[in-house]
């Protein structure tokens, strides 16, 4: 795809006071058996619950969309900040044209520092959806955001995942034509 391309992509989880408790690896197929639930896109993510907060950790070459989707739906999870840092070698990010009411997106293939990466997970129809922005410095120190569609991590990127006590599910809001948050409670 071409940089700058018009496309509409649609929709777019008892230690002692000197010791920490052990990150999980999500397991890989190979190593859990051939009846595991849980997909190879697991095979190099980790992370660790403390408290309602989840710290993940995906490590280089991961795709970051795919498998946070399938971990928060594998938890159970309705409704989560997200904020984060780390690496990218590649990203899509894109740009919402209110006039067009299309998100314009944008094909990066290049070493990028994670400057910020903040949203939420929310379910649409049921299933995770992630709303993510997400700004990027380049080599030359300039910087690049957007919403947050993809990407590839080189070397690292760590999430905090703070869940909520309730889910909150997104409904298609005909004005703007977005999947937006249904909140029910209002000042």
């Amino acid at each position: 795809m071409e940089v700058g391309a018009r496309v509409d992509i649609g929709d777019p989880q008892p230690t002692s006071p000197i010791s920490t408790p052990s990150p999980t690896r999500l397991p890989n197929r190979a190593r859990a058996g051939a009846n595991a639930i849980t997909p190879d896109i697991f095979s190099l993510m980790h992370y660790q619950r403390t408290g309602d907060r989840y710290i993940v950790r995906f490590e280089s070459g991961e795709p970051v969309v795919e498998p946070l989707l399938e971990w928060l739906a594998a938890n159970k999870i309705g409704y989560a900040s997200l904020t984060g840092l780390g690496a990218v070698r590649e990203a899509k990010v894109s740009y919402w044209n209110g006039e067009t009411r299309q998100y314009e997106a944008h094909a990066l293939d290049e070493q990028m520092e994670i400057v910020s990466f903040v949203g939420n997970a929310t379910l649409k129809e049921g299933a995770p959806f992630l709303h993510i922005h997400v700004t990027l410095g380049r080599r030359d120190l300039s910087i690049i955001g957007g919403h947050f569609n993809g990407g590839v991590v080189h070397p690292n990127l760590e999430l905090i995942v703070a869940q909520g006590k309730e889910a909150v599910a997104r409904g298609l809001d005909e004005a703007c034509g977005l999947w937006v948050m249904q909140l029910h409670e209002r000042s």
